[in-house]
């Protein structure tokens, strides 16, 4: 139910209305014979909309209206009065009135354009009240994103700058809103040059060749680029730019949302440096090596393992493990026991080679772990007993193993 407060000195006038407006249910008047008096009584009492008279003794409809928006008291106020000079209606409407009615007439009709004018007015407050909330929780969701993050009009002028990026590129919010020329990108470059948002906003330009694409498609660009500084140091960026649209689907602008990805690249960088360390040894090694995961499946195995299988690495890679063996339930027996106590050595098993032959084998294997100690699989190491090689046989027995030697290095992987 609306809350309407009626002003009048004429207390006839203020009955008539209340019996009008409240005869649909859909409004509570309250009635005031002097501004004063409603003054005092707003500061107690949140109305929906105000209805005063012009003329009346003291204070007048329009200082009353003066008084209340001077305060920042925004609540629809309607003129409702006798009166009807013309300055007077261009006054009251100049000093934030939402309608003028003048008294007078058959009742019935102008009460009833008074009871649309209130409810025309509380409507359009409440829309707007909920579009400026509205705009105040996206504009404190923007300031607070995670990401550093700005936005730009079509003419390339800086509309936002959250707090993220305020601490990213050392620059206040305050200090850059307002200013064009691609000066958003002064505190990555040391000067002022296009970024994704341009090459939205303009898209006859292409990205620059500084930036490596991810993905690139209608209103959204996605890369990353290195030459760039954060902090006074060098950095890698990904960055995200997407256009933005007015409520009748116009572009109005553009937002781009950056984030410090060089310890995440750094971190990459290092594991491919690890796995072609990794591989270069596995391949360096004499004997047949097998790393196996927790489904016991082959994840990769070297020449030797090639040779002596007679298959290649492509098509071992995926395969069942203990498939391998003329007695998988032995090796797969093996496989429990290196992920139960961590270590096993010269346990017998023997090769079915795809041309029917078979070789005995002695089978070493350690468990080895993920970055965060979980158990990841096994690293298995197959000596061959080649007949008539006895004593190269015990040699092998005897030399450490290459599981032993890579121990540490796989429970860095």
């Amino acid at each position: 139910m609306m809350q309407v407060l009626h002003v009048d000195d004429e207390p006839v006038i203020l009955e008539m209305t209340q019996f009008f407006l409240e005869r649909t249910g859909e409004m509570q008047v309250t009635l005031c014979t002097s501004a004063e008096e409603a003054l005092k009584l707003i500061e107690t009492t949140a109305f929906d909309a105000v209805i005063s008279d012009y003329e009346m003794p003291g204070m007048n409809g329009i200082d009353f209206l003066f008084e209340l928006r001077s305060v920042g008291i925004s609540v629809p106020f309607i003129i409702f009065t006798g009166r009807g000079r013309e300055e007077v209606v261009i006054e009251a409407l100049n000093h934030g009135a939402d309608f003028y009615i003048q008294k007078g007439g058959e009742a019935k009709s102008q009460f009833a354009e008074l009871r649309n004018a209130v409810r025309r007015a509380v409507e359009k407050y409440r829309a707007d009240q909920e579009i400026r909330e509205s705009e105040r929780l996206i504009s404190e969701i923007f300031r607070h994103l995670p990401d550093a993050t700005f936005a730009v009009d079509c003419a390339g002028r800086i509309l936002a700058w959250n707090q993220a990026m305020e601490m990213m590129s050392g620059v206040a919010a305050h200090e850059i809103i307002g200013t064009g020329g691609h000066t958003y990108a002064s505190p990555f470059y040391g000067v002022s040059k296009p970024s994704l948002t341009d090459v939205l906003l303009h898209p006859d330009k292409e990205v620059p060749a500084t930036y490596t694409v991810i993905q690139h498609e209608k209103g959204q660009i996605i890369a990353e680029i290195e030459d760039v500084l954060v902090d006074g140091k060098p950095a890698v960026l990904w960055a995200k730019a997407t256009l933005l649209y007015d409520q009748n689907g116009n572009v109005n602008g553009a937002i781009e949302s950056v984030r410090d990805i060089t310890a995440q690249k750094k971190a990459e960088k290092e594991l491919i440096s690890t796995g072609e360390y990794r591989r270069t040894m596995i391949e360096a090694h004499i004997d047949p090596l097998v790393t196996i995961d927790s489904d016991q499946r082959i994840t990769d195995v070297n020449a030797a393992t090639e040779a002596l299988t007679g298959v290649g690495r492509d098509a071992l890679i995926g395969t069942a493990f203990c498939a391998l063996f003329t007695e998988p339930e032995r090796a797969e027996q093996a496989y429990q026991m290196v992920m139960a106590v961590g270590t096993v050595r010269e346990y017998a098993l023997t090769i079915q080679g795809v041309d029917g032959d078979t070789y005995p084998v002695l089978f070493y294997g350690t468990i080895y772990q993920g970055r965060y100690e979980e158990k990841r699989g096994v690293f298995a190491e197959l000596h061959a007993l080649l007949p008539g090689k006895e004593e190269n046989n015990i040699c092998h027995a005897m030399a450490p193993s290459f599981t032993e030697q890579v121990g540490g290095l796989s429970s860095s992987q």
